[in-house]
Protein backbone atom coordinates (compact mmCIF):
# COMPACT_ATOMS: atom_id res chain seq x y z
CA UNK A 1 0.00 0.00 0.00
CA UNK A 2 0.99 3.64 -0.41
CA UNK A 3 -0.42 7.28 0.40
CA UNK A 4 -0.71 10.20 -1.09
CA UNK A 5 -1.41 13.45 0.89
CA UNK A 6 -4.87 14.51 -0.57
CA UNK A 7 -5.39 17.87 1.43
CA UNK A 8 -3.14 20.34 3.48
CA UNK A 9 -4.52 23.00 5.80
CA UNK A 10 -2.03 25.50 7.50
CA UNK A 11 -3.01 25.37 11.50
CA UNK A 12 -2.36 28.82 13.28
CA UNK A 13 -2.53 28.62 16.98
CA UNK A 14 -3.11 32.31 18.57
CA UNK A 15 -2.95 32.83 22.59
CA UNK A 16 -6.01 34.88 23.05
CA UNK A 17 -5.21 35.50 26.57
CA UNK A 18 -4.58 33.73 29.78
CA UNK A 19 -6.58 31.23 32.24
CA UNK A 20 -7.45 31.61 35.63
CA UNK A 21 -4.77 28.73 36.44
CA UNK A 22 -1.81 30.78 34.78
CA UNK A 23 -2.00 28.89 31.20
CA UNK A 24 -2.35 30.13 27.90
CA UNK A 25 -5.92 30.29 25.74
CA UNK A 26 -5.49 29.61 22.55
CA UNK A 27 -7.48 29.79 19.43
CA UNK A 28 -6.86 27.49 16.47
CA UNK A 29 -7.36 28.18 12.75
CA UNK A 30 -6.71 26.32 9.90
CA UNK A 31 -6.15 27.53 6.60
CA UNK A 32 -7.53 25.27 3.81
CA UNK A 33 -6.67 24.50 -0.04
CA UNK A 34 -2.77 24.22 0.30
CA UNK A 35 -0.81 23.00 -2.44
CA UNK A 36 0.02 19.34 -1.10
CA UNK A 37 3.85 19.74 -2.45
CA UNK A 38 4.49 23.04 -0.48
CA UNK A 39 7.31 23.17 1.42
CA UNK A 40 7.88 23.65 5.60
CA UNK A 41 9.63 26.84 4.33
CA UNK A 42 7.06 28.08 1.81
CA UNK A 43 4.27 27.75 4.36
CA UNK A 44 6.44 29.70 7.23
CA UNK A 45 6.51 32.24 4.73
CA UNK A 46 2.82 32.75 4.13
CA UNK A 47 2.86 32.64 7.95
CA UNK A 48 5.21 35.59 8.44
CA UNK A 49 3.07 37.58 5.95
CA UNK A 50 -0.43 36.41 8.11
CA UNK A 51 1.17 37.51 11.35
CA UNK A 52 0.91 41.34 11.30
CA UNK A 53 -3.01 40.63 10.53
CA UNK A 54 -3.73 38.70 13.33
CA UNK A 55 -4.77 40.72 16.78
CA UNK A 56 -3.70 37.85 19.08
CA UNK A 57 0.18 36.59 19.12
CA UNK A 58 0.88 33.64 17.37
CA UNK A 59 1.55 30.21 19.66
CA UNK A 60 2.63 27.73 17.53
CA UNK A 61 1.81 26.85 13.88
CA UNK A 62 1.95 23.98 11.63
CA UNK A 63 0.06 21.91 9.02
CA UNK A 64 -2.60 18.79 9.01
CA UNK A 65 -2.95 16.78 6.36
CA UNK A 66 -5.49 14.17 5.10
CA UNK A 67 -4.00 11.08 3.89
CA UNK A 68 -4.94 8.89 1.13
CA UNK A 69 -4.47 5.30 1.65
CA UNK A 70 -4.07 3.95 -1.95
CA UNK A 71 -4.15 0.02 -2.92
CA UNK A 72 -0.51 -1.57 -4.09
CA UNK A 73 0.17 -1.27 -7.79
CA UNK A 74 0.15 -4.82 -9.19
CA UNK A 75 1.58 -5.71 -12.62
CA UNK A 76 -1.35 -8.39 -13.62
CA UNK A 77 -5.36 -8.19 -13.67
CA UNK A 78 -7.18 -10.87 -11.75
CA UNK A 79 -10.78 -11.59 -13.01
CA UNK A 80 -13.32 -13.94 -11.55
Amino acid sequence: MATSISNRQLLVQLQAGISANGQPKLQNHLFPNVDPVATEDQMAQVLTALTPLFLSQVYASGHVDTVEILPAASGSTTTV
